[in-house]
């Protein structure tokens, strides 16, 4: 049985306001970081506590003006009909909610039609021919009061809640519970014996903690986060640690880069595309004609051209980007609207259309969410998963990832790898460790390795637009 603590309880009544906030939101508002708020969703979802996301629909904005509360009455009550009237109502759209109850009624069902001679229609030919149906007693409703509320939830939260479902432990394993009681056919088991399993079941997820808690502590069980102090260790000065430490949890455990080689390779790149972790948008200010000539040679090819560009870098990227990766014309401002963004940048219209349909994030309305960390590290990871960048990442290819982060130029490769060597360390160095060698690492990885890496035309190799999603227009 999982129970539910006043966490648990606290993390399901912010879901329950806004299911899509994201779990570094979710984990800042609870009081937990990223990674066990993320731990306790995931259970809980194992468990069968949160059953789904879904949005709230306003049902006369889609037309269905008319809901009518009715009370059913069965000719009989054998186990076969009722499973059968039971499917068939299961199975009828109109019906959105419907309950066994006590009283005169056998069943009270809630449906919603567009007007009253729907709600006739629905009448007469689908509820009277449901199995068993002699009566139907139905009241219009004049007016909802209050309707899809959220559960009260908090009415529970000074005393443990006892799920019927088995939910993983914190290491992964199954904690096999007893059967749910009071199924379809009514069986119900005696509370003394319902209160033994729950207790085994509880201390069978009590003693998983503690090889989890151990596992976490090393950094290389498969799952387990990293924290401030191993991305310090990997040469990334705290406060950028500190900031990006639950969006990149959150971003392993989504597409799972979920060991050590997969995470050093994943930071390493990420490290040097943004200097660091300092810097995430694409710079475009250029005070010299000549440089905007060599890097941009193909869209302004003269002086005189790239006059009017020279520390201008919004009339710069609205040029170079053009009519390029879903971007519009020149004068749509779209070239500089859709820039690079992110840690490893974001480029192009199309590109963060594909982003957003994908990570449910609306880049395209509003391109500057992947300035926030958590959005920056999402399309980093998107952009990962996309080019399967894990397998790459498992047989150490580190210069293979290079040329599919970086393109033919493979601008700073040697520096990749010292980053990628530094990370790995540090993600597989036992946590007590980490203090005692994380300045000299982070001395050793910051100065040089990854300054902010020059565009140098390298998006434009042929076919990657087709093949996957690409950082640069």
């Amino acid at each position: 049985m999982y129970v539910l603590d006043r966490r648990d309880i606290e993390i399901l009544a912010e879901l329950q306001r806004d299911s899509r906030q994201s779990v570094q939101q979710l984990a800042g508002k609870v009081g937990l970081s990223a990674t066990p708020c993320w731990k306790r969703v995931k259970d809980m979802e194992s468990a069968g506590v949160i059953r789904g996301y879904g949005a709230s629909i306003d049902r006369e904005s889609v037309g269905l003006q008319l809901c009518v509360l009715a009370e059913v009455n069965l000719s009989q009550h054998t186990e076969a009909l009722v499973r059968e009237f039971e499917r068939a109502v299961a199975a009828c759209p109109q019906i959105i909610s419907c309950y066994s109850t006590t009283g005169g009624a056998d069943y009270s069902i809630k449906v919603l039609a567009t007007d009253i001679k729907a709600y006739e229609a629905f009448l007469h030919d689908t509820a009277f021919r449901l199995p068993g149906v002699t009566h139907i007693r139905s009241s219009v409703v004049l007016k909802e009061i209050k309707a899809d509320a959220s559960l009260p939830i908090h009415a529970t939260i000074d005393r443990p809640v006892r799920v019927g479902k088995a939910a993983r432990s914190p290491v992964g394993g199954v904690a096999r519970g007893a059967r749910s009681i009071a199924g379809a056919t009514g069986e119900t088991r005696s509370a003394a014996a319902v209160a033994t399993a729950e207790r085994s079941i509880g201390s069978a997820h009590d003693a998983a903690i503690a090889p989890a808690a151990a596992a976490e502590a090393h950094g290389a069980e498969r799952g387990a986060g990293i924290d401030v102090a191993a991305l310090v260790a990997a040469g990334i000065a705290p406060t950028q640690a500190r900031q990006f430490e639950a969006a990149l949890n959150d971003t392993f455990a989504r597409f799972s880069i979920d060991t050590p080689l997969r995470r050093a390779a994943f930071v390493a790149q990420c490290a040097h595309e943004s200097a660091l972790f300092t810097t995430l948008e694409e710079s475009l200010y250029y005070r010299k004609p000549e440089r905007i000539c060599a890097v941009f040679k193909s869209k302004v090819p003269t002086l005189d051209s790239a006059q009017a560009l020279a520390c201008n870098p919004q009339l710069l990227a609205n040029r170079v980007y053009a009519n390029r990766n879903g971007n519009h014309d020149e004068a749509s401002g779209d070239g500089w609207r859709y820039r690079g963004r992110g840690l490893i940048q974001l480029t192009g219209r199309a590109n963060y259309a594909r982003a957003a349909a994908d990570l449910a994030r609306d880049y395209v309305a509003e391109p500057d969410l992947v300035l926030q960390p958590l959005d920056a590290c999402l399309t980093a990871g998107w952009f990962w998963n996309a080019g399967k960048l894990n397998a790459l990442a498992d047989a150490k290819r580190i210069d293979d990832i290079t040329r599919a982060v970086n393109g033919p130029a493979m601008a700073g490769a040697k520096e990749r790898r010292e980053l990628f060597e530094a990370a790995l360390a540090a993600f597989t160095t036992p946590a007590a460790s980490r203090s005692a060698t994380a300045s000299r690492t982070s001395a050793r990885t910051r100065p040089s390795a990854a300054a902010a890496p020059e565009r140098s035309g390298r998006a434009d190799r042929p076919g990657s637009a087709k093949s996957r999603p690409t950082r640069r227009a």
